[in-house]
């Protein structure tokens, strides 16, 4: 019996050592808090479980010659100066589990967070075993998170206030990358001249909705993106009226749509919107109605200008 006893002990012991291995040390636990530092344009989307319900959410990373490096979704290179993509996601999120799991061929780390709810969506994150650090790098604990966010901004403004953007003032500078992150939620800053107006450009991320093309026009959903838009619009207008180097604001935002009930055919619409301060000011102060600000605007659609008529959202 003596002997019996020893041998499970020692069997149970082996058996527990593979299990140990699989939890990487990435410098936080499962069920943890954490930020993603990545800015959220390098998610990859995929769609999982009976009738792709369930949403991935993926980033790969890796480590390379000592440098963090972070794939990007649209081509698959591995980009360095991932930080001047975009803004970091502001949530905070559950460690639902991290484990050694293989991927792509190989053996990786992946770390699964939980958003709130819808709870079918999950973020995943992917770095080589024995490159922990890379994951370390992307994610922080939620403590890290006011470190987290002031990194993106001295990082994005450094890159983004040039030229004749140059003139901002470091305050004037905070309030647009505040406004563009956290008031419009956008996901990226930029600019842009088109027919002679510089455009602060933001891109939006999609708005979850995927719009069904036997009951909604294509119409009627831009009708509804613009729309949901309007108080973003007078926002911007008072932040960008003390400064003459931006004469308007650009909005980015996929419209995403197929055909019910399946959606096998699911295709995302690019929606450019182009917005002068002079029209947006007006607006603001009850000038213009809300039609009347779109039509002195320009909406483009796969890059073809289309008119939106608001009043069939």
């Amino acid at each position: 019996m003596r002997c019996l006893s020893v041998l499970l002990a020692v069997s149970s012991f082996y058996l527990a050592e593979p299990v140990a291995a699989q939890t990487p040390d990435v410098g936080f636990a499962k069920g943890d808090s954490v930020v993603i530092v990545v800015p959220t344009r390098f998610m990859q989307v995929r769609w999982t479980g009976l009738g792709g319900l369930n949403m991935k959410l993926d980033i790969e990373v890796r480590t390379k010659e000592g440098i963090v490096e972070v794939e990007e979704a649209s081509d698959s290179v591995w980009r360095r100066d991932w930080r001047l993509a975009g803004f970091p996601a502001v949530s905070h999120y559950a460690v639902a589990s991290l484990k050694t799991v293989d991927h792509n061929g190989g053996e990786f780390i992946e770390v699964t967070l939980k958003d709130r709810p819808p709870l079918y969506w999950r973020y995943r994150f992917f770095a080589p075993a024995d490159q922990a650090e890379a994951i370390r790098t992307v994610l922080a604990p939620v403590r890290a998170a006011d470190s987290v966010l002031r990194m993106a901004y001295d990082s994005l403004g450094a890159h983004f206030f040039t030229g004749p953007l140059a003139s901002f003032t470091p305050a004037e500078r905070l309030l647009l990358l505040q406004f563009a992150h956290l008031t419009a939620n956008g996901t990226k800053l930029g600019s842009e001249t088109f027919k002679g107006i510089t455009y602060l450009t933001i891109a939006l991320p999609w708005d979850g909705n995927t719009w069904n093309d036997l009951r909604v026009t294509r119409t009627q959903r831009i009708g509804r993106l613009i729309g949901d838009q309007l108080a973003l619009l007078k926002a911007f207008a008072k932040v960008a009226v003390p400064h003459d180097a931006i004469g308007g604001l650009k909005l980015e935002q996929p419209s995403r749509h197929g055909t019910a009930p399946y959606y096998v055919d699911t295709a995302n619409d690019d929606v450019a919107a182009y917005f002068p301060v002079e029209a947006m000011l007006k607006f603001a102060n009850a000038d213009i109605t809300s039609q009347q600000l779109v039509n002195q605007g320009i909406v483009l659609v796969n890059g073809n200008r289309v008119e939106v008529d608001l009043s069939t959202q």
